[in-house]
């Protein structure tokens, strides 16, 4: 977690960079640990880095003097789509027992665990037998540096929606059929062939030049125990794009439903309404209002460093006692 203009973490953290999980960086990771009260590390890691922030707070476990370890975005669930296509179907029903397992491996009373929404907060113990205590809530922020947020934006006055984590779009197409409103949506997902319905795959640049461009950007979640979709609509609210998100774990936490976005019931009739009532000209005025409000709270309440603030604030607290 690089932070360059940020004194107050560089005067407290020293930055270990990123590198595929092999002997050697475990045995640098150690070194480092053995002088730090607490290490930060990433619970977002994949299946494709090899779960390497995973395994490292397993090590720490093995040191002498542990320091206090502390999971940012732990958003998890018992299974893996990424493992379970690489198994044979027999084998897919024991992923979630092989999770817990290894919770085990990494979890201790040393080890604090950082969810993404207040409901996380009260399900992430129960899921993985962890400690209550240790569950800490740290709102995401937006991830849009200076450059991004002062780029220019229009108003093409199509539905924009991006992300493949928990995305529901076939209630997006759903939601949209019959009604002529055009839909972007940046995504692997492949719909039913609907003529205003256009995804594809895109890079970063042009996934962003997409939002930018937008008229309403579109959040549609599926509802499980984890939350999901913070980065795509916190950007979008830090552009100034009013955001439509369907009702899902943490989604009150970043939006007041009708001042800072609209919070949608998740189901086809209900978006088609939102979206609907988003584009009609006759409201602009009222949804000018509440994007700009959403862009205030995303820049003011939902950026970097307040996010690095909660992370120390955490590590802190988690080292009280150690010796």
């Amino acid at each position: 977690m690089w932070a360059p203009t940020d004194p107050r973490w560089n005067e407290r953290v020293r930055v270990l960079e990123h590198r595929k999980l092999g002997p050697r960086d475990i045995r640098a990771f150690l070194a480092a640990a053995r002088g730090a009260r607490a290490v930060i590390l990433r619970g977002s890691v994949s299946f494709g880095e090899r779960y390497r922030d995973l395994v490292l707070a397993m090590a720490a476990k093995r040191l002498k003097n542990r320091p206090a370890v502390v999971i940012t975005d732990a958003t998890w669930e018992q299974t893996s789509s990424a493992v379970e296509r690489r198994l044979p179907a027999r084998v897919r029903p024991l992923v979630p027992l092989v999770a817990r397992a290894a919770m085990h491996l990494v979890d201790g009373p040393r080890v604090h665990y950082c969810v993404l929404s207040s409901a996380e907060v009260d399900t992430f113990p129960g899921i993985w037998g962890v400690d209550p205590d240790r569950v800490h809530f740290t709102p995401f922020p937006h991830t849009l540096y200076d450059a991004a947020l002062d780029a220019p934006t229009s108003d093409g006055g199509y539905v924009f929606a991006g992300g493949n984590s928990l995305r529901d779009y076939d209630l997006l197409e759903a939601a949209v059929a019959g009604t002529g409103i055009e839909v972007h949506i940046a995504a692997k997902w492949q719909g039913r062939g609907a003529k205003n319905v256009h995804a594809r795959v895109l890079t970063h640049e042009q996934f962003m030049a997409d939002l930018a461009g937008c008229g309403v950007c579109v959040v549609p979640l599926h509802r499980t125990v984890r939350s999901a979709g913070q980065q795509t609509y916190l950007n979008a609210m830090a552009l100034g794009k009013l955001v439509i998100v369907t009702d899902a774990p943490g989604v009150s936490d970043y939006i007041e439903d009708g001042v800072t976005g609209v919070i949608a019931p998740p189901e086809p009739d209900a978006l088609r309404a939102a979206i609907v009532d988003a584009l009609d000209p006759e409201r602009s005025g009222h949804y000018r209002e509440v994007a700009a409000r959403g862009r205030d709270v995303a820049r003011t309440t939902f950026n970097e460093y307040a996010y690095r603030r909660e992370l120390l604030a955490i590590a802190s607290e988690a080292t009280e006692g150690i010796s």
